[in-house]
């Protein structure tokens, strides 16, 4: 019986063969008994079986070396087969290598080669990339190929986050109703609407869309960062920074929380606390200089001159290039 997409496989072999090794099994026992020639030249006719076997297992470990090279090995004897090339595509993606990936998936579709899957990959690729034109495409031609398929249909808010981002919001917000209409506890899909009422400066409806989205995961960081922002577009500063720090709590590495923290602090007038959360911001992303750089500005803006430029001088040398433009400006080594 096949299973998966292989009609016939090596591994089929295994249990059928039973019978006529066992036969050839009796055969080398008779001769090894009845046979004095074949008894002694037996050990050589093993030895030679064994180092044969031993050499081509070698040889053929190098091609099984990774899924990449054993999949393009099969490729130079089927160069046309869009399965195969699909494969070697999805090797290349586990591998992380998302151009050869795109390369061999759209190789495939040439080939005649058309599946659902390749078409997600394809799409989440492009998703990942911010070409959500491209992953618009691939979305909707996989729940075109199958329009059935839950799994295609959990897509649906992927789909508006795209549309939303290609400034179509119309056709953002109907696959966002067809994904809460599909399950309305979907987060990800409450979070999108929360963007689109955003957009559109409906921010009540905004606030109340990332709070859902909040209700059914609370450990999804991203409407946390949203509805903030949906609250500094209304003025309203103090709101936002507790949803900014409980995004922070969830991941640390959220720049974007930690420097809207720091603006809603300085749009309130109090920017000692705005250097002081960029200072353990700089601790945290210790490969970004812009942190010391925007505190340095801002110690400037507040009179504080000699600590201003100890944090140019740092972000400077660290190739930070505002800081370095501005330093030069002023005289400042560094």
């Amino acid at each position: 019986m096949p299973i998966g997409s292989a009609i016939a496989a090596d591994r089929y072999f295994y249990v059928s063969s039973i019978g006529a090794l066992f036969i050839i099994g009796i055969m080398i026992d008779w001769l090894y008994q009845n046979r004095a020639g074949f008894r002694k030249s037996m050990p050589i006719i093993a030895g030679a079986l064994m180092v044969l076997l031993t050499s081509m297992s070698f040889t053929r470990s190098k091609i099984w070396k990774s899924d990449i090279t054993l999949f393009q090995d099969v490729l130079k004897y089927y160069p046309k087969n869009g399965f195969i090339t699909g494969n070697v595509g999805w090797s290349y993606l586990t591998a992380k290598d998302t151009t050869q990936a795109i390369f061999f998936y759209e190789k495939a579709n040439e080939l005649g080669w058309h599946t659902d899957e390749i078409y997600v990959k394809m799409a989440d690729i492009y998703f990942a990339k911010k070409e959500y034109t491209k992953a618009i495409e691939n979305y909707l031609a996989a729940m075109k190929l199958k329009p059935d398929k839950k799994e295609l249909k959990n897509l649906y808010w992927a789909v508006a986050t795209c549309f939303y981002y290609t400034e179509d919001q119309a056709t953002a917000t109907k696959y966002v109703n067809m994904a809460l209409a599909e399950d309305k506890k979907n987060f990800f899909a409450h979070n999108v609407m929360g963007l689109v009422h955003t957009k559109d400066k409906n921010y009540t409806a905004a606030v109340q869309s990332f709070q859902e989205a909040i209700k059914y995961n609370k450990k999804f960081y991203d409407p946390y960062i949203n509805l903030g922002h949906a609250l500094d577009e209304q003025g309203l500063y103090n709101q936002s920074i507790p949803y900014y720090e409980k995004a922070i709590k969830i991941d640390s590495i959220q720049q974007t929380a930690w420097k809207n923290i720091g603006v809603a602090y300085d749009k309130m007038g109090q920017w000692q606390k705005t250097v002081d959360l960029w200072k353990r911001a700089s601790k945290v992303f210790p490969n970004d200089a812009a942190y010391e750089y925007n505190i340095a500005l801002k110690l400037g803006q507040n009179g504080l001159e000699a600590e201003a430029v100890k944090y140019l001088q740092s972000a400077a040398r660290r190739g930070e290039p505002n800081a370095q433009l501005l330093a030069r400006g002023r005289g400042i080594t560094f």
